[in-house]
């Protein structure tokens, strides 16, 4: 449970009280999730022949603990190449044991003395690889702005909701939904919760003014290799998911430049009470076309390089396009179509990429 806060003004303030913070409640399916975010790496590393394809550091072999609290690691080190011995300081012992010694010189994670020119050391020290730096450099919610690792607070810079209101006023004349987020605050929270993920998809169940897109398409925009994906759910009520919501998306897309692909469909109700399963089956099968561009985030209204069919006669009628069959590169074809051996060698000829859609849009819509 995070503070977030949303105002300083203290206007309209019933009871004398103003309410300046709200909370932003995380839920994970797991203990074994953490929201954390990359430490930048500054530490040097070394690349060298005997260590091939592997960067690595080395470091301070000793700890802060003493022979009293750790009396396994107080013991003397022995370099095995050349027989010199290293005793060990009492007060800050080794940070290995005797036992699991043997193991860390046979992973070839012990440097002794000597063993590189380029390194000035005169005791032991363990060798760090930056793979595995980098694999466990993490810090945890927070402290992306500075803050302790233990403490729930935000970054000063995710904003309040006059920055909301200042992102929304930027594409819309007037004001065209209240109390709206600030991209900053939502872009913070895909940040942590999708750290090496880059082809999260992100659902927003109640989308409001549609913050969580623009959020997303700039953290896309502003990271190379992010491929995040958004799904945004909202009712209509006074028009908000065309006027507002669609059309902010829109907006952001054809100011910025985003590479993206933008479709909202209006989810409705099949009423099966006085019908056969297999009637309202055949209805819902209508929509694979919708389903498709949902999950591979494709449009194929007035996209010739995409297409997509579902029967023979839209095979037929596909292939005798000669206009749109020259452009496409992609063909979307039902699991159970099954072209002519004519047909495959045309296509095979143009180099058209087939993808077949699975069985199991047409078997889980039949079976609900």
């Amino acid at each position: 449970m995070i503070p977030w806060r949303k105002r300083t003004a203290k206007t309209d303030v019933p009871f004398g009280i103003s309410q300046d913070y709200e909370w932003i409640l995380i839920y994970a399916k797991s203990d074994q999730f953490n929201a954390f975010t990359k430490r930048e790496n500054q530490r040097k590393y070394y690349s060298t022949p005997d260590i091939p394809g592997r960067e690595w550091r080395a470091h301070d072999l000793t700890t802060q603990r003493t022979a009293v609290e750790r009396p396994n690691s107080a013991f003397t080190l022995i370099d095995p190449k050349n027989r010199t011995e290293y005793p060990v300081n009492p007060n800050r012992v080794w940070a290995v044991t005797k036992d699991t010694f043997p193991q860390y010189l046979n992973e070839n994670r012990i440097i002794f003395p000597g063993d590189y020119d380029f390194l000035k050391i005169s005791k032991p020290q363990m060798r760090y690889f930056r793979d595995e730096d980098e694999a466990k450099a993490i810090k945890k919610t927070g402290s992306v702005a500075g803050v302790s690792a233990t403490t729930t607070q935000l970054p000063s810079d995710v904003g309040m909701t006059k920055e909301g209101t200042a992102d929304l006023g930027k594409l819309f004349a007037k004001k065209a939904f209240p109390y709206p987020k600030p991209v900053e605050l939502i872009k913070y929270l895909i940040q942590i919760g999708t750290v090496n993920k880059e082809d999260a998809l992100v659902l927003d169940f109640f989308a409001g003014s549609g913050t969580t897109a623009e959020a997303l398409l700039r953290m896309n925009a502003q990271n190379n290799g992010s491929n995040r994906r958004f799904i945004l759910c909202t009712n209509n009520e006074n028009n908000i998911c065309r006027d507002v919501t669609y059309e902010r998306i829109k907006r952001v897309i054809d100011k910025e430049g985003y590479s993206a692909s933008l479709k909202y469909y209006k989810v409705d109700y099949v009423p099966i009470s006085e019908r056969m399963y297999y009637e309202y089956a055949d209805e819902l099968l209508k929509h694979i076309r919708e389903l498709v561009e949902l999950e591979n985030g494709v449009n194929f209204t007035d996209n010739a390089e995409i297409g997509i069919v579902l029967t023979e006669e839209e095979l037929n009628e596909f292939i005798s396009n000669t206009d749109s069959f020259s452009k496409c590169k992609k063909l979307y074809m039902g699991h159970d179509l099954l072209p002519t051996e004519e047909q495959e060698q045309i296509i095979k000829a143009r180099e058209i990429e087939i993808s077949i859609i699975p069985d199991y849009y047409y078997r889980d819509l039949q079976e609900r």
